[in-house]
């Protein structure tokens, strides 16, 4: 008798993460390498792996590297953009700022545009600041340029005007007229796309929503195609950067929305183990085998942000979980620079050739390898014995580190750990201390293939009290995407003085906005039941630069003077605790309004007992593992995660072995196993 299955993938650097659950609430996880550059090869394994029948799943929903890789890796669609006389280079200049890693070097130079000069072409055309049209498309000009992307070759183009997010008129025609003379390429309109202020920002988001929809359309196509050749009859949902999910056809027409994909599943995950924790802040923590990472949740609400960045100088101005991601996973690099420090990433050895000690090819030392020679990781291999590792590769590539910077193989695993947990700490100060946040008040949520290995380190040095390990952190990310609402989101640039604000303007606004979001919600099936509106404005001071995104109102409450009251008051609250000042004789202006509209899923039950367990049950024998803070290799307990069941308890030093991680618990931290099998260490660090 067959059951029917709703399923999860998440597409990693290194490995594709499978989490499927039935009728009746039983789970299945499955592990598979990723296959570059055919992700959808991979996705098929990782299905067929966990022996669900293509036929029996009611529902598929996935996280998505494909845009991430694209705009890192340069492999994107070729792409040529038509902007207005004058400002050609406008993707090029930027800013004019620079990283702050780059402040002071002399050297750095900022990665390349995605659309290189020559096939960034400009036309006569103006709307003024109030979005009257000055000067029209002058359309012998407009297929001169068309003709010209169509020659070279242009797969897809962007097309973003000076003041279009006003009036989209001059927009409108030189799309209809690219349509024409280019009708093979992808054409994506600014105004249409994300109609905002900020020519830079808006025409960045239009350019890399080009450069990677003919990739990821295909990408879709192409797995759709292989689903119905193994009879899959039902939905894809694709997730997204903001956390809701699309479908195919809305992943391919707004594909820069999809960059941030996987990683955003990870802390809708985080969130939803907190919750169950009993915990509101939360910081997730997400290492795999090629990157880390980094989100926070306060007072159980998720930060997010207007603008992404997946490279310097390339936002996306779309709304997205608030997440830093740095070089920092398993298959993270270690090297020694000209000056003979060494350093740790970005570069990875990912899921081929792998670590040295995965035998595939890997020669380089890694993250993986210095906890094989520091005894954290078990001789006899990873997942329950079924990845084979050769500790003696592992050794050898870190010894090459040892000589160079002459001390002894110990000593240089524990350096290459040291330098990569202090990468991760400066990420998580950055979206905590730095945004007036107090770790101290948190909870970390540590997950990931890599994550358990060192979360109890960079909880000690970040003064955090509480880890949560959940059952099964390898896949975890794969997991948040079962919690995942399909989500749409709206915005509009209205700039005003709050002083000066017409309020029933703007609730017209939102009105008109509400009544389009949930007319796009019933056409997916939801009844109003189950749709959750939420209202955004961002405000800032007049005459500065920077907005604070918040929360006005919530389903259906009017926008009038008392709301507008409250959001004033919430703007000041937060700008003082991100930029630690308020300017009281400044006035306040808003900026945007934006509706986020959420179709609520059935979110699944996650597995519970009370069945009270011990830690003797569990035990599988010992092994050395160095510990700096001993600076000598301890005996150290094995436990199997398999085996430990709710009300056990471990003392530090102690390894947790599982399938799909391995968790490290140090000297004078204690854990114990809740009710729905997370492993929660306490540090003692704030204490």
């Amino acid at each position: 008798m067959s059951t029917r299955h709703r399923v999860a993938v998440d597409v990693g650097g290194t490995f594709t993460d499978l989490v499927a659950v039935d009728a009746d609430g039983n789970f299945r996880f499955t592990k598979v390498p990723t296959t570059y550059p055919d992700y959808q090869r991979g996705v098929i394994d990782a299905v067929r792996a966990a022996d669900v029948s293509f036929e029996d799943m009611e529902i598929f929903l996935h996280g998505l590297t494909i845009a991430t890789n694209a705009v890192v890796a340069r492999t994107g669609a070729r792409t040529g953009l038509v902007g207005t006389k004058g400002f050609r280079d406008l993707i090029e200049i930027r800013r004019a700022n620079r990283p702050r890693e780059g402040m002071y070097d002399v050297s750095w130079e900022p990665s390349p545009p995605l659309v290189p000069r020559r096939d960034r072409l400009t036309v006569a055309e103006r709307v003024d600041y109030l979005g009257n049209v000055v000067t029209s498309v002058d359309e012998s000009e407009a297929r001169a340029v068309a003709r010209a992307f169509r020659k070279r070759g242009i797969e897809s183009i962007a097309v973003s005007f000076l003041n279009a997010f006003l009036n989209p008129e001059n927009e409108r025609a030189m799309g209809r007229i690219l349509r024409e003379e280019c009708p093979d390429a992808s054409i994506t309109l600014s105004s249409e796309l994300i109609p905002v202020i900020f020519e830079f920002e808006r025409t960045s988001t239009a350019v890399v929503n080009a450069y990677l929809e003919p990739i990821v359309r295909r990408y879709m196509d192409q797995l759709s195609r292989d689903f119905r050749g193994e009879r899959y009859g039902g939905e894809i949902l694709v997730m997204q950067s903001s956390g809701g999910v699309t479908t195919p056809e809305g992943a391919g027409r707004n594909a820069a929305r999809t960059i941030m994909s996987g990683p955003a599943a990870g802390v809708i995950a985080a969130k939803a183990l907190g919750e169950l924790a009993g915990v509101r802040n939360i910081i997730s923590l997400d290492m795999g085998g090629t990157s880390a990472d980094i989100a926070t949740i306060f007072e159980g609400e998720i930060r997010t942000t207007e603008e992404s960045k997946i490279d310097f100088g390339i936002p996306v101005v779309f709304p997205s979980i608030d997440l830093i991601t740095i070089g920092a996973g398993g298959g993270t690099i270690a090297w020694i620079d000209e000056g003979g420090v060494l350093k740790s990433g970005p570069a990875s050895a990912g899921s081929a050739p792998g670590p040295a000690c995965y035998g595939a090819g890997g020669t380089e030392a890694t993250n993986t390898d210095a906890n094989m020679v520091l005894g954290a990781l078990n001789p006899e291999g990873l997942a329950g014995g079924a990845m084979k590792l050769q500790p003696q590769l592992a050794q050898e590539a870190v010894q090459r580190i040892a000589d160079r910077l002459g001390m002894d193989a110990t000593k240089a695993a524990n350096g290459i750990i040291t330098v990569s947990n202090a990468n991760m700490v400066q990420a998580m100060r950055q979206v905590t201390t730095e945004r007036g946040y107090d770790p101290r008040e948190f909870a970390l949520v540590a997950f990931g293939g890599a994550g358990p290995l060192h979360c109890a380190e960079l909880a000690l040095q970040m003064s955090i009290p509480k880890v949560i390990v959940p059952p099964n952190p390898g896949l975890t990310s794969a997991l948040g995407l079962l919690f995942a609402d399909v989500r749409y989101d709206s915005s509009r640039t209205r700039i005003c003085r709050a002083d000066q604000l017409d309020c029933a303007e703007i609730e017209a606004e939102f009105a008109e906005m509400e009544a389009t979001a949930c007319d796009m919600l019933r056409a997916s099936g939801f009844d109003d039941e189950r749709m959750h509106l939420q209202r955004i404005a961002n405000f800032k001071y007049y005459g500065g630069f920077e907005a604070v995104p918040l929360s006005v109102a919530i389903e259906g409450r009017p926008f009038d003077q008392a709301a507008l009251d409250t959001a004033l008051a919430r703007f000041a609250s937060e700008h003082e605790r991100e930029y630690n000042y308020v300017l009281d004789e400044i006035p306040v202006e808003l900026q945007l309004i934006r509706l986020v509209a959420h179709g609520l899923i059935d979110r699944p039950s996650l597995r519970q007992s009370d069945h009270g367990g011990t830690a003797a049950a569990a035990e599988t024998g010992a092994r050395d593992v160095y510990f700096e803070e001993e600076n000598a290799f301890v005996s150290t307990k094995v436990y199997d995660r398999d085996r430990l069941l709710p009300g056990a308890q471990l003392v530090g030093p102690a390894i947790v072995e599982q399938m799909d991680s391995t968790v490290l618990i140090r000297p004078g931290m204690s854990a114990d196993v809740d009710r729905y099998f997370n492993l929660i260490l306490e540090t003692g660090a704030a204490q």
